[in-house]
């Protein structure tokens, strides 16, 4: 385990709340406005694990610098300092979603938590961002209610092609046998793959609709118990995926059956037969 610094540019540090596969999450104090933030850093140690890793940090401060959402975690602030970089956010205080579904198999308030956290993303796309990492571990819930959409550190303004817009078929590539373990190493596709939509396992078109499908996946599981598609490998996931949802809600039914047939048009294998926005989508998922 890295020792934490003492001191980041002006920030003092005092705890560490996460380390990453490619940075450090820490609280600091920030003596200027007399206020504790949150200090993601990027270590010199970071830097040399992967180049790739500087340009994905700057992306994820540029993101965030285009969102000012109370559904959005607050940019306040970065730079570069002990030879890494830096950006400096709003401390949230609350649990993860995770966390808060974990005390909470059966809440009447997951819909209002899913409905926040949707417009914190549909916010996302409003500024022109993706951000292709959407699940539960993504979205805070603040004692006092709010809810927050955070970690854009696979954020990637308009849509990534790598291979054009080809139609999802049965099949799909030698990723199919990938085992889950391995989907974090180097080179791998980004995200996690158990949110991920079939397009971006595949390294295909990923955009807006690819994190309505993410999304969709987390508002099932927070509503249900579980996730739409399991598997211990990324073929097996595919295939559910391919088969799509029950055209019935599992029982007891948490939502009503237009909030259902909303989400099961969210999944839909093929992104252009998902709602036009995330936006469309809340105005069916939650009417009114």
């Amino acid at each position: 385990m890295v020792e934490a610094p003492t001191q980041i540019g002006r920030y003092e540090i005092r705890r560490v709340i996460a380390r990453g596969g490619n940075s450090s999450v820490y609280a600091a104090w920030d003596p200027k406005h007399d206020r504790e933030v949150a200090l993601k850093f990027l270590s010199p140690e970071d830097i040399g694990q992967g180049l790739s890793n500087v340009p994905r940090f700057k992306r994820e401060a540029r993101a965030l610098a285009n969102l000012d959402h109370p559904n959005v975690i607050t940019l306040l602030g970065g730079g570069e300092a002990l030879g890494g970089a830096y950006i400096v956010m709003e401390l949230l205080r609350g649990k993860t979603l995770r966390e808060w579904l974990a005390a909470r198999p059966v809440s009447t308030r997951a819909l209002e938590v899913m409905r926040q956290a949707g417009v914190g993303l549909a916010a996302a796309h409003d500024a022109g961002m993706v951000h292709r990492d959407f699940k539960p571990d993504n979205v805070m819930i603040e004692p006092d209610g709010r809810v927050c959409v955070l970690d854009f550190g696979l954020a990637k303004g308009g849509a990534a092609s790598a291979k054009g817009n080809e139609p999802i078929v049965d099949g799909w590539s030698s990723v199919n046998r990938t085992p889950l373990s391995r989907l974090t190493e180097p080179g791998s596709v980004l995200g996690t793959i158990e949110y991920m939509a079939p397009e971006q396992h595949l390294a295909g078109l990923v955009d807006a609709r690819s994190d309505q499908f993410s999304y969709c996946v987390t508002t099932y599981e927070a509503v249900f118990g579980a996730r739409p598609f399991e598997g211990h490998d990324v073929g097996t996931i595919l295939r559910a995926m391919g088969q799509g949802v029950s055209s019935r809600p599992p029982r007891p039914a948490a939502i009503d059956a237009r909030g259902y047939r909303a989400l099961a048009r969210g999944l839909s294998i093929d992104p252009a037969a998902r709602w036009p926005s995330v936006t469309a989508l809340l105005g069916e998922l939650f009417p009114g």
